[in-house]
């Protein structure tokens, strides 16, 4: 497949950057359907058992490409994004020292919202991963602050690279890997892109459960009782199988005696006023005027999701969900 031209590299992306010395330091190319692809090795060090590359950098690799297919569309490297969810699908296991080639779609494009599949095939077409990711649209200086895109995003090395062969991606529906895996968080993959936008991500669940209920020497069902809930329930908390809702979590820890922090294992976090501040700066910045109803409504639906996890970890939710309401309002005026 012909390639129209080459997009930059940054500094320190665990994927991109080029003077990171652990990184992929993948090269990234628009290409004449409008896609982006990438043609790259990863190395020893970027194993997860021998043999393997590590999950979190298959992923990784996919939240990069997603992005870039927004500038392939355009030709155009001067908007940007943050990673909302990620559900990614390890078909096979993916080697290092091994070319690989990747390659990533827009599926779906809004004013505000970016849907992107990606893939990671090895050179006979084989479908070693996919993913299916979306971003909210948001300006470098709202990501982070004092960052310049370009001072970043600096290298943009001409490597002669004219074609890639790219082989119609092919999965073995009876030597595939079932195991599927979901990623709802947000993830560091490159340093100006993604900065955590903790409002928007369902972070993985922990919490001390187990540890609690066998201290008082409860059975799961003797529990469940205690809380008008089934036994199922109470396991599926446990193995992290399901979140808990935020209520729960608060009658969990005054029965235990113990605070939400040290229920969902963290302990105090003397960074909490801080971390909060951050959410809500975060969640300021988006400018909700230029939502759309369908949009506003999305964007409520994905606050709505992670209210569990957001609201048991701080310790300020009505300054959190005041956020949530002027959006609410915001769409109500809209629908107007």
């Amino acid at each position: 497949m012909k390639v129209i031209s080459k997009q930059r590299n940054s500094k320190m992306c665990i994927i991109c950057g080029l003077d990171n010395e652990y990184g992929v330091r993948a090269p990234f190319y628009n290409m004449e359907d409008g896609s982006v692809m990438t043609k790259f090795r990863y190395r020893e060090q970027h194993q997860s058992y021998p043999q393997r590359v590590h999950g979190g950098l298959i992923t990784a690799m996919l939240d990069e490409m997603g992005l870039r297919a927004l500038w392939a569309k355009d030709l155009c490297e001067k908007q940007f994004g943050v990673t909302i969810s990620l559900e990614t699908k390890f078909r096979k296991p993916v080697p290092y020292d091994r070319d690989l080639i990747g390659k990533a779609v827009i599926i779906k494009d809004t004013a505000n919202f970016l849907v992107t599949e990606a893939k990671i095939t090895d050179v006979h077409g084989n479908t070693l991963a996919d993913g299916t990711i979306k971003y909210i649209k948001l300006q470098v200086d709202k990501i982070a602050e004092n960052v310049s895109a370009h001072e970043e995003m600096c290298y943009l090395i001409d490597d002669g690279v004219k074609e890639i062969d790219f082989i119609s991606p092919k999965t073995n529906p009876k030597n595939a890997n079932k195991c599927f895996h979901s990623v709802n968080r947000a993830f560091s993959g490159c340093f100006t892109f993604y900065f955590s936008l903790p409002i928007f991500y369902n972070l993985y669940m922990v919490n001390r459960l187990r540890d609690l209920r066998n201290a008082k020497e409860l059975s799961q069902s003797q529990l469940g009782m205690k809380f008008n809930i089934g036994k199922t329930t109470v396991s599926h908390y446990e193995n992290f199988e399901r979140d808990i809702p935020s209520d729960m979590i608060v009658r969990f820890a005054q029965y235990f005696g113990v605070t939400t922090d040290y229920f969902l294992g963290a302990g105090p976090d003397k960074n909490e006023s801080a971390n909060t501040a951050m959410v809500l700066s975060a969640a300021r910045k988006i400018d909700f005027q230029k939502f759309t109803s369908s949009e506003l409504l999305e964007y409520i639906s994905l606050m709505k999701e992670n209210a569990s996890q957001i609201l048991g970890r701080h310790r300020e939710p009505v300054e959190i969900t005041s956020v949530l309401k002027v959006a609410e309002t915001r769409t109500k005026h809209t629908e107007k």
